[in-house]
């Protein structure tokens, strides 16, 4: 079951999937070091963008302001007070 999920929507995503993989992958790295168990489980294609889960909150959360940092665009992020879970959703038009 996924802790995390970060959907990528916007033409930006569709024009630069492969940097925007290489920088979630790269993240995926950093957060290795302060919580191993962080990993990447998915990236799968959308409609109109990406669709990521990942084995914990850190690691979602991280990849949305990594995303937001390097590129700006419009970053939510909704935790469920319920469950151990994070859904982060980033757009760039």
């Amino acid at each position: 079951m996924p802790a995390g999920t970060v959907s990528l929507h916007g033409a930006f995503v569709l024009q630069h999937r492969d940097e925007l993989c290489g920088l979630m992958r790269n993240t995926e790295e950093l957060e290795k070091r302060e919580h191993p168990l962080e990993r990447l489980m998915a990236i799968s294609d959308a409609t109109d963008g990406l669709e990521v889960t990942t084995t914990g909150v850190h690691l979602a959360q991280r990849i949305g302001h990594a995303l937001e940092a390097a590129y700006d665009g419009e970053l939510k992020i909704h935790y469920n007070d319920e469950e151990y879970f994070v859904d982060v959703h980033w757009q760039r038009d």
